[in-house]
């Protein structure tokens, strides 16, 4: 054992040497290699890039320069008014878009600059693109303008994409008449009101959902640019469905088919209106005469229960044909007398009157 240990010190402590031996020069070489220092005489320059710099709304426009500088003045497009925050240390600067709008794309020059070191801008054109992101697209379920909306739906927002600040969603909504709900993200850029009450029939209802930078923001820092504002009808109570595809008259009660029957609608040339109409007038009996210079002259009596929509269209009894199931009319719509009394009986003025192919 004793002559092993000394064998192992025999050459170990040479090894040892040449490690420290080499370690020194290394060091040596360390301390006397030139280390790269910032000229901080250069004349200052700012970092742009060739390619653009997308500018989200809550960052600004950072411009970096190679050496302190105590200021610098810039270009933006005529009518773009911003603000400019120096950093302590004089490296960069932040331009903050005052009146900062989403999908632009302008470009910033900078014009002049004084370093700390008394120097001005290095000789140059400096000029970056900026681009700023589309606005937040949402889509809203019922959608504008919609009319006959099930008395209790949901109201379904669809994103562009993923929301950042979901918890916002609540404070940006607003609904008239009031209506207590449930909010929930149904996906990351999907959300949904569920009402908890049925709402009155044939009631307008508002829907606001906030925009502006307060409120639901993108991934990208985009926003909604303006309140997105959605109004839509909730089905009458009653309604009359004309398909003039099918020639068939339905009606409807609290969203229930009550009564449906065949029609004979107006002829070509003389085609039954489509659009959405209501009763505004009835008449239990009334003659019925063609327009001066009609080139189908028509003189009918005693045409019986008769509910008029649009003009001078209706939907009446007919006694003189028994032919129902095509077009063959003026442009009434013409049913069996026992179909136009319960009509009649069962629609009043200002029954909805939805005329449709």
């Amino acid at each position: 054992m004793f002559i092993q240990g000394a064998t192992i010190r025999k050459f170990l402590l040479p090894l040892l040497l040449i490690i420290v031996c080499l370690g020194l020069v290394s060091a040596a070489a360390s301390s006397t290699a030139p280390k790269p220092v910032a000229d901080t005489q250069a004349a200052p320059a700012p970092g742009v890039s060739a390619e653009p710099l997308a500018v989200r709304f809550d960052d600004g426009i950072t411009v970096s320069w190679n050496v302190p500088v105590v200021g610098f003045t810039y270009r933006l497009p005529d009518g773009m008014q911003s603000r400019l925050y120096m950093n302590a240390d004089g490296r960069s600067g932040v331009i903050r878009i005052v009146n900062y709008e989403q999908g632009q794309t302008f470009n910033l020059e900078i014009t002049g600059a004084l370093g700390a070191n008394g120097r001005a801008i290095r000789p140059g054109t400096y000029v970056q693109t900026i681009v700023t992101p589309l606005a937040l697209q949402v889509d809203v379920t019922p959608a504008p303008g919609q009319n006959r909306v099930q008395n209790m739906s949901d109201i379904i927002f669809t994103f562009g994409e993923e929301v950042s600040n979901p918890d916002v969603l609540e404070k940006s909504f607003s609904i008239n008449p009031p209506t207590p709900g449930l909010f929930t993200w149904v996906t990351a850029n999907q959300a949904k009101f569920t009402p908890k009450v049925k709402w009155a029939y044939d009631t307008t209802v508002r829907v606001v959902l906030k925009g502006g930078t307060s409120g639901l923001a993108g991934m990208n820092g985009n926003y909604i640019n303006r309140d997105l504002v959605d109004e839509f009808t909730t089905m009458p109570q009653k309604m009359i469905d004309l398909n003039l595809s099918d020639q068939r008259l339905y009606c409807y009660d609290e969203g229930n088919l009550v009564f449906s029957c065949w029609t004979a609608s107006g002829k070509s040339g003389y085609s039954t209106r489509t659009g959405d109409f209501r009763i505004y007038a009835k008449d239990a009996v009334v003659d019925m005469t063609s327009s001066p210079g009609d080139a189908e002259f028509y003189d009918v009596k005693d045409v019986p229960y008769v509910n008029w929509f649009s003009g001078g269209q209706a939907i009446h009894g007919c006694y003189w044909s028994s032919e129902f199931g095509y077009p063959r009319s003026h442009g009434c719509v013409n049913v069996t007398v026992s179909d136009a009394e319960w009509i009649y009986d069962w629609a009043p003025v200002g029954t909805p009157v939805f005329s449709h192919y």
